[in-house]
Formats: structure tokens, sequence, C-alpha cells
């Protein structure tokens, strides 16, 4: 009777006595496995597949977003289910509600409220949300301490939870935490530590995210099922997760009014990973984004100047480069011809033949480029874009004071439009500004 009453007693502790118990369950592993295969098999062999996959508001954010909205419904239920842990899950509820708002910037896209004045200022990509307001998208010094503390946090918790096994007799932390974690999720955590500090800058902490929204929600469920093994469940809630999220996306790009966003996002997202599979001397996957550029509507000037740079990495003995720079320089020659007070258009022209090594004529397309934006400029003064591309002018022939000066009367005109102030953010912490 006494050993009847121990087992039951450390049932109710939440330690698992079967042999098969989910802490040393092997497929918990390999499906943690199977998630970073698949983020590194898209990230070789399908580059367009892995920005839809990582870039913001594409396929893994909305996943995310599901997956700590049932790890919140769970916790609540847990709550509900009885005193035995009910503050552990409501903390762990609470936590659910603040990740979740983060991730859907509060509701700001999904009911479309404009953004408080507050988060416009402060806020370099101008959502509602906290994180982006405190570190912003480009490497500052809070930001990589920011990196490094929560890797720090996910390493030392993977380790608890792999290497620390309490017993029936520590009633206090089964009080505390009525199931203690099974020992895959430490890998998870520990996986999630390294990629948060993004080792190949490749955008690893969507993967690190990804891991440890998979693991809340898995040790949600763990919780639920009063501590026995979720294996199955957990692999149907990544799929259904993942099927969910894709219908988000394709119902988002079925209405007109959401879809230009993120479409424009996507093509923003391609052209920023075409210049770091470039910079990692990864040019297949460059060139399979620039084609898909090309399909999808892109400036047609600018992928030409990707593509010769990718030739000219490749063959640097060969022409070749040189005649895919000239094919930009007849389609900058032809949309000025059909617009030639466009001032964008003339700067893409002086890169054209800065990269040929056309000194003359850059230098003559640039004093036009002066002269268009300083003319529209005269006759807009209160258009915001026309400041901007004068700015980014000013910042071509060197003068980044009167270039500050310009991105900040943009700002000031039009202070909705992120790129203004991400631009004068950027030349202060001393970047060159162009995009």
């Amino acid at each position: 009777m006494k050993i009847m009453a121990g087992l039951c007693c450390l049932q109710r502790c939440g330690v698992e006595m079967k042999s098969d118990s989910p802490h040393h369950d092997p497929a918990g592993y390999i499906v943690g496995g199977a998630w970073l295969m698949l983020f590194a098999g898209m990230l070789i062999w399908w580059p367009h597949g892995y920005v839809w996959l990582t870039y913001e508001d594409c396929l893994v954010e909305w996943a995310q977003a599901l997956y700590c909205l049932t790890a919140l419904m769970l916790f609540v239920v847990l709550v509900r289910r009885g005193p035995a842990g009910r503050k552990f899950y409501l903390l762990m509820a609470v936590g659910c509600v603040y990740l979740l708002g983060e991730e859907l910037s509060w509701g700001q896209r999904l009911l479309g409220f404009e953004v408080p004045e507050l988060f416009i200022r402060g806020n370099l990509q101008q959502e509602t949300n906290l994180h982006n307001f405190l570190i912003g998208p480009y490497g500052t010094l809070i930001k990589h301490v920011s990196q490094w503390g929560l890797a720090i946090l996910f390493g030392c918790c993977g380790v608890v939870i792999l290497f620390f096994r309490p017993d029936g007799n520590r009633k206090e932390i089964y009080r505390l935490i009525p199931y203690w974690p099974a020992r895959y999720l430490g890998f998870y955590l520990l996986a999630s530590a390294v990629l948060e500090l993004e080792p190949w800058a490749m955008n690893e902490s969507e993967w690190a995210e990804t891991l440890i929204y998979f693991s809340l929600v898995s040790y949600a469920l763990y919780c639920y099922r009063r501590g026995r093994e979720v294996r199955g469940q957990s692999v149907m809630l990544m799929f259904v997760g993942l099927a969910l999220a894709g219908m988000i996306c394709a119902a988002m790009l079925a209405r007109p009014v959401m879809a230009g966003p993120v479409l424009q996002r996507l093509e923003n997202g391609k052209r920023l990973f075409v210049e770091r599979y470039q910079q990692k001397g990864w040019l297949l996957q460059s060139d399979q984004l620039l084609d898909s550029l090309l399909d999808t509507g892109a400036d047609k000037a600018w992928v030409l100047r990707a593509q010769a740079k990718n030739q000219r990495l490749r063959e640097p003995a060969t022409e070749r480069w040189k005649q895919i720079l000239q094919r930009a320089v007849d389609y900058d020659l032809e949309q000025l011809r059909k617009s030639p007070q466009q001032v964008s258009r003339r700067l893409s022209l002086f890169e054209d033949y800065a990269q040929l090594g056309q000194r003359q004529h850059a230098e003559k397309t640039l004093a036009e480029a002066v002269e268009s934006a300083r003319v529209a400029v005269e006759n807009c003064p209160e258009s915001g874009e026309s400041w901007y591309w004068l700015g980014q002018i000013y910042v071509l022939v060197g003068k980044r004071t009167e270039a500050m000066q310009c991105f900040e009367r943009a700002a000031m005109i039009d202070p909705q439009q992120s790129a203004y102030r991400q631009i004068i953010y950027s030349l202060s912490h001393g970047s060159n500004g162009i995009e």
C-alpha cells in the first residue's frame, strides 16, 4: 500500500514513470531536426521559397502567431482546470498574450488602425510593437546586447532542461512547475540560442523564433495531457499551423488592399537576399532570385546591375558583365525618354555608367539629376518624395549635412513614410544612405 501511495504521489507531482517517457522521446529530436533541415534546404535549393518562408509578414511569421495563439488557449484551459500549477499557467498565458500581441503589432495590420505618434517617431518600421521600438532593424548596440541576452537565456534554459531532472523528492519544484519539460525541448532551445545570433546573416533568427514558439505550444500540449507523450499531436500542430499560415497568406494576396504591401515587402526581401547571397558567393541562388524579380515586374535596371555583378564575380576576365550593364543603360535611357524629369531614373542611369567606368557620362547624368531634383523641390515643396531624392543626390556628392536636412524635411512632410526615418537613422550611424 505504501508503494502504491508513493507512485500515486509521484504521478500527481508530474513524474513520468513509463519506460517510453517523453523526456527521452527520440521523435522530438527528429521533428526539431526536420524543421532545421527544411529551413536549410530551402535556403540552399529554393531561395524564392526561403524568402516566402522567413521574410516579414510571410509564412513563418503567421505560423508563429498561430502556435502562440494555440499555446495561449491551452494555458487558459489549464488555469481553469484546477489549482495545481495555476499561478505558473497564468504566468505562461500572460507571456503568450504579450508575444502574440507583438507578433501581430497588437492588431494594427489586421484592424488597420493608425500607428500612435510615439511609435511613428521611435519605431523605424512604424509598427505598434515594443521590440522594434527598442532595437530597430539595424545593428545597434542595443540590438546586439538583446540578441546575446536572448541567446544566453535560451542556452541556459536548454542546458537545464537537457541535463537537470528533478526527482520526486523535490516537491517544491513541482509545486511551481507541475510538469518538467521534455528533454528534446532543451535541444530546441540550444539550437535557438545559436540561431538567434544569426551566424550566417541569412535571417536565422526566424528559425530560432519558430523553434521557440513550437516549443511553447508543445509544452502547453504536454501539460494539457498531464505529462504524457505528444509526438503525434505536435507533428499535427506543426503541419496544421503551416497550412493555416499558408491560407492566411493566400487570403491576404487575394485582397488588393493587402496584396500590394505584402508583395512590396516580398520584393524588398528578395533584393536584400540577392545582396546577401552575393556577399557569400552563392551566385546560383542569387541568380534564381533575380529571375523571379524580373517575372514579378521589379525594376529591370536594378536586376540587370545585380546580374552583371554576378557575371563579373563568376567570369571577371570576360566582357559579358559589361554587355549586361549596357542593357541596363538602354533600359534607363528608354524610361527617361518617357519621363525626362524622373530623378530616381537618372540616379539609376548614373549608377549604370559608374559601374561601367564611363566617368564622363556618369558626371553628366549626376548633374542632370541634381537639376531635376531642384526643379522638383521648387515645383512641389510639400512633396516628401522630392526632398528624399534631393537628399539622395547630396549623399552621392558627399554633402551629408545637406542630405540629412532634406531627409528630415521629407520625414516632417510625410511622417507615415518609414523609408525617410530609416535613412535618417542609417546616415546618423555611418551608412552611405543609398538604397
